[in-house]
């Protein structure tokens, strides 16, 4: 068995997105010399100025994705500073 998570880095002019699957069994921090577990399932890198949101952004990822199963966790790495709870640091 295994889970979808997305992880992201979403700056001022770029959102890249990528979707990995990790096992259920995994229960245990990796140490610092270790990789993370899990494998790369799908990756896509979007221009901010191209997209009206980042909700957008994501919908468009994990349709891109093809993948059936909802994800269950992201991690994301946002710019600064969000205005209103909105908006990505340099896009209107």
């Amino acid at each position: 068995m295994s889970d979808l998570i997305i992880v992201g880095d979403c700056g001022g002019t770029n959102t890249r997105l990528s979707l990995w699957e990790i096992p259920t069994s995994f229960t245990d921090k990796p140490k610092r010399t270790e990789k993370a577990p899990g494998t790369l399932v799908f990756d896509k890198k979007y221009l901010n100025e191209k997209h009206t949101d980042f909700v957008s952004v994501v919908k468009l990822f994990i349709e891109e994705s093809s993948s059936s199963t909802t994800p269950m966790a992201a991690c994301l790495a946002c710019a600064g500073p969000i205005i209103n709870n909105t908006g990505i640091c340099n896009q209107e």
